[in-house]
Order: C-alpha cells, then sequence, then structure tokens
C-alpha cells in the first residue's frame, strides 16, 4: 500500500485554479486536483472491530471507489462513515446495533467483543482552505498539523461496560497527537455535522419512497413556502375558482355537497356555507405535495415514474439525489462540505447507462465515496482513485495504486486506457491474474479451463496479455492491488528477457506470484501434443487453438498435461 499527500491545485496568473487535465487518450475520470473538490475533506478513515472489520485503515480522496468481493468489508466501510457523522449518538440513541460490534467466533456475543473504535480524520488541502464560517464553529476541535494545515480527528468508540451492564459510546476530538481533547459535545457533533453534512443512498433504491411527499431528499423540494406570497395567493384564488366551476358543471358532485349542506340544519358550524366538496387541492402546500414525476414512453405515453422499468427509477432517484445535494449547498454556500456516500450506484441500470452516470456523480458537489461491483464504473475511473478491499486470512486489507505517479510512462497510461478502460474493468476485481505473452494463450487457458472442469469464473481468475505493455507496470499494479499473478512465458531469450526479467524485479513484493516457462511456444506445444492436423492449411494460429480447445472439451483426456498444470497453478493462486 502506498500514501502520498494530495496535491495542491494549480493557480492560474489571476489566483485561479487550473482544471486538470484529462488523462491520456481522453478518458472520463477527474483527476484528485479537481476544482470542485472541497478544501477540507476526510482524509482517512480508521476502523477497528466493527462489524466484519477487526483493523482497517483507509486513505480517501475526492472521489473514492470501494471495490471487492462480498463480505469484504465495503458496506461497512460506508456505514461506519455514516454512523459517525449522521447520527447524534447519546444514552437514548446510541448509533451501533447489536451486530455493528466485531464478532471472532460463531459463538461470540456482543458483550464480549472487543469494543469498536473508529476514527475518522480531516484535513485540509492547502493551508486556510477551511471556511471561515467551518473554523469559528469548529474552532476548539480545528487544531494545526503538517505544512500549518488545519485538521481534525473525531473518534467514535462503544463497548460493553460490566459496571454500567450496558453499551456506552463515547465521542471525543483527538489533538495531533492522536490524545483525547475534548468530547464531542450534542453542540460541537451539530457544527460538525452541519458543517460536513453526509448522504446516504443504499443500492436499494426505491423510487416509490423516495418520491413520496415525506421522501428524504422530494420534500426539499416541495415545500409552498418557496413561493412568493403573491405568487401563492393567486394561486390558490385560480385553485378556488376552478374547484367550483369543476363542481357546478358536474351534477352528482353538485348533488352531493346540496345534500351535505343540510348539516347545518342539525349542528351549528358558525358559517351559511358550512360544506365543500374538493376536487382539486385548494392550498398550495397540499397541491404541491401531490406533485409526481412522468416519463414519456417510446410509444409516446407520459408515464408516472412507478410504471417504469427499475433502471429508470433508479436512475431517477440518484438524479434526485443530486439535485437535493446541490439545493442544500446553495442554501448553505461555502461553509457546507458535503460527503455523499453510494453504494452500488449501477443497481438495475445498462452498461452504456451505468459509464455516463459515473461521469456524472463525479461532478457532485463535495467528496464521493462510493462502492461498486461494476467494471464499466472502475474502466472510467482514475485507478489511484480505487481502493480494493480483500479478506483475507481472516484480515480486511486494503488496497491502492500510485498508477497516476510519474514512474509510470505514457505509454503504459495510454496501454491502460485501452486495456482496462475499454471493457476490462473487470480485471480490478480478478482473484488472480494469469499473465502471458500473445493472442493464442487468450484463447487457449480460458478453453482448457473449462474442458478440465475448472472455469475461471468461477475462481476469479482473468487472463491478462502483456505483449503491448510494459511488463513492469503490470506487475506493479497487480501487487499495488493486492492481486496474485502467475507469468506464464515462452521458454526462448524473448520470453527470458522480455517477460521473466521484469516480472521476477517485482516477485518480492506480490501477495502471490509464479513464474512459469512451460514450453518453447505453446503453437509448438499444441503441435507436438496430437493437434498438428490443424497446423499448416488455411487456418491462422486463432482458429487453431479454437478448434483445439474445442477438441479438448470434447476429449478432456486430449488435454496437454502442461496446460492443466498451469490452470491448476492460477488456481492455487487464487486461493491464497
Amino acid at each position: 500500500m502506498h500514501s502520498s499527500e494530495p496535491r495542491p491545485a494549480e493557480l492560474d496568473s489571476d489566483g485561479a485554479q487550473i482544471p486538470a487535465a484529462s488523462p491520456p487518450g481522453g478518458g472520463q475520470y477527474r483527476s484528485r486536483c479537481d476544482t470542485t473538490a472541497p478544501g477540507f475533506r476526510l482524509a482517512e478513515v480508521s476502523i477497528r472491530n466493527f462489524r466484519g472489520i477487526e483493523d482497517l485503515k483507509l486513505e480517501l480522496d475526492e472521489t473514492t471507489v470501494l471495490i471487492g468481493e462480498n463480505n469484504s468489508g465495503k458496506t461497512a466501510v460506508l456505514k461506519a462513515i455514516e454512523l459517525c457523522l449522521s447520527r447524534p449518538g447519546g444514552p437514548d440513541r446510541p448509533p451501533f446495533d447489536d451486530y455493528d460490534y466485531h464478532l471472532a467466533s460463531e459463538t461470540a456475543s456482543p458483550e464480549e467483543a472487543a469494543p469498536i473504535d473508529i476514527r475518522l480524520h480531516f484535513r485540509e488541502l492547502t493551508p486556510n482552505a477551511v471556511p471561515r464560517e467551518v473554523q469559528e464553529s469548529l474552532a476548539e476541535v480545528l487544531v494545526l498539523g503538517d505544512g500549518g494545515r488545519r485538521q481534525l480527528t473525531l473518534q467514535v468508540t462503544s463497548g460493553y461496560d460490566r459496571d454500567q451492564l450496558d453499551f456506552v459510546t463515547e465521542s471525543v476530538f483527538l489533538d495531533v497527537e492522536g490524545r483525547p481533547m475534548k468530547l464531542a459535545t450534542a453542540s460541537l457533533a451539530a457544527d460538525l455535522r452541519r458543517a460536513v453534512p453526509v448522504n446516504f443512498l443504499s443500492a436499494l433504491r426505491d423510487a416509490g419512497r423516495e418520491f413520496r411527499p415525506r421522501g428524504q431528499f422530494w420534500r426539499e423540494f416541495l415545500s409552498a413556502n418557496d413561493l412568493p406570497a403573491a405568487d401563492r395567493a393567486r394561486f390558490e384564488a385560480e385553485m378556488a375558482d376552478l374547484n367550483r366551476n369543476l363542481i357546478e358543471s358536474h351534477p352528482p358532485l353538485r348533488e352531493v355537497r346540496s345534500h351535505l349542506d343540510r348539516a347545518g340544519e342539525v349542528i351549528t358550524f358558525g358559517t351559511d356555507d358550512p360544506v365543500t366538496v374538493d376536487a382539486l387541492p385548494s392550498h398550495a402546500s397540499a397541491l404541491l405535495s401531490q406533485a409526481r414525476v412522468n416519463l414519456t414512453s417510446r410509444q409516446g405515453a407520459m408515464l408516472p415514474l412507478e410504471r417504469q422499468g427499475e433502471g429508470a427509477r433508479s436512475l431517477a432517484v440518484l438524479l434526485l439525489f443530486d439535485a437535493y445535494l446541490r439545493r442544500r449547498l446553495g442554501e448553505e454556500g461555502e461553509a457546507v462540505l458535503p460527503i455523499t456516500i453510494l453504494e452500488e450506484p449501477e443497481a438495475h441500470l445498462h452498461p452504456a447507462a451505468i459509464r455516463l452516470l459515473m461521469a456524472r456523480i463525479q461532478e457532485f458537489p463535495g467528496q464521493k465515496i462510493v462502492s461498486t461491483h461494476s467494471g464499466d464504473i472502475v474502466g472510467g475511473l482514475d485507478p489511484a482513485s480505487v481502493r480494493r478491499l480483500v479478506y483475507r486470512h481472516g484480515q480486511v486489507r486494503a488496497y491502492r495504486s500510485d498508477w497516476d505517479s510519474d514512474s509510470i510512462s505514457e505509454k503504459d497510461r495510454q496501454t491502460f486506457q485501452r486495456m482496462i478502460r475499454r471493457g476490462r474493468g473487470d480485471l480490478l476485481f480478478a482473484r488472480c491474474w494469469l499473465l502471458h505473452e500473445g493472442e493464442t494463450e487468450a484463447v487457449l487457458f480460458p478453453g482448457v479451463a473449462e474442458a478440465i472442469g475448472r472455469p475461471f469464473d468461477q475462481y476469479g481468475v482473468a487472463t491478462v496479455p502483456c505483449a503491448d505493455v510494459t511488463r513492469g507496470s503490470l506487475f506493479r499494479l497487480a501487487n499495488e492491488f493486492g492481486i496474485p499473478w502467475l507469468l506464464v512465458c515462452d521458454d526462448d531469450e524473448a520470453g527470458r528477457k522480455k517477460y521473466e526479467k521484469p516480472a521476477r524485479e517485482h516477485l518480492g513484493d506480490a501477495v502471490a506470484a509464479d513464474i512459469v516457462r512451460p514450453y518453447r511456444d505453446v503453437e509448438t506445444l499444441l503441435q507436438t501434443s496430437g493437434f498438428e492436423d490443424l497446423y499448416g492449411g488455411q487456418l491462422d494460429k486463432i482458429a487453431a487453438a479454437r478448434q483445439a480447445v474445442e477438441r479438448m472439451s470434447a476429449k478432456p483426456a486430449s488435454v496437454p498435461r502442461v496446460l492443466t498444470e498451469i490452470i491448476e497453478k492460477v488456481i492455487e493462486l487464487a486461493g491464497a
């Protein structure tokens, strides 16, 4: 893992920020020096004994994307941040429940669990970047750190107290040395939540719930108080006239009203006109509460949102969320430094929509922390913004890459753009990489794995051609993201110099890795293993490899032993 300070934004001659350059190849991702980045943000989260996480430290950028297998800790990270910042806690409303404590065994109970310890470390990107209003409201707990930059650390702990026979949760602010400095009183906690509001949107997005009049985001747009007083009075008068005319023109309702008027003969209501029938709301607030979203169908019909498909409804919630953030930011001005937490924003969306959506999410105001299982999302990102969480040997670990550092060549950036951003974002989700020289192996290895009943998808193995990449960069990238790898290269001078040599330079930094040179070249192996009739005719080597795979699938015993050994080796590494 690597640690680096965020780079300060460059300024032009007038002192304005210079927008970060686009990555080579025209990628859509935005730099960590983005001009929309808040000057004060959550730089690091440290989590101990929370859910499945025993001990984890995670650095965060303006946009941070968490990837990893199920149960690797992604949701736990998101919830740890949300629980500590968005809920006031207190004796009557503790933020944690029994299942938030780290249970080390099947028989462990929350009362026996080690205390939860979550630390949120906020830091300025540049000195004096914290808005003045925030400086004033949090003056008691803001401290000066390295380079004269202000920082703030909130520690939230929770555990079972045997003297009180109950769970006790405590929040304190720490000094630069990590020592308790001041209790997070209700007032200070409220000031922090106002300055750094957290908005969380889970993967289970229900448009029906979110677009209800009392939905957490939709209700922000339905207040009649936003109408100018004169307009509000005019609308209500017009609605009253329309309502009256409608009832007068509708005989059944007019008859009902005349009968209900007779209630005044029995009960005194204090008016000569005791009954009205409203076909339409007469007050602006009631009218706005009935506002609904309609989308045009392919046939041109306007259909309410709840009658749309899952993808359209999910997208509508995300865009509502964006509008909500911008509204709140507009109300509070630069004194608000929001954190947006999104869990699986790709849910229900088409891959093309996912790629466009992530570009939109990166434009959300403030800091974004996203978890995803989508290669389409990862494929459009700066690899430096990705954090790969891995559960290995009972521990959750976080890996990140310094792919944006100066030590990566321009050629490799362009190759990565071609390889991973254009449809291979899934490579960073793989449990193991099988690196090889050419196109024949790309066809052969997955086919052989299927033929012998060891499909790569089942074990999380991805094949990675490395002929067009400076090999050292690929091995380095795999190591930085904690991905085990196996290099298969030809047993000739080119294989030893171009592939094996740079691989050995990175072997010591790998989680698990190996290098094999099992044959002179793979075509010769196939020709000497019973598939010689596929060569020398009209077939090119790729077509020959495909036909060889078809024969092996029909007769697994025909698979050359050396290929079976490669498959077994890479599957072994995938489980490391």
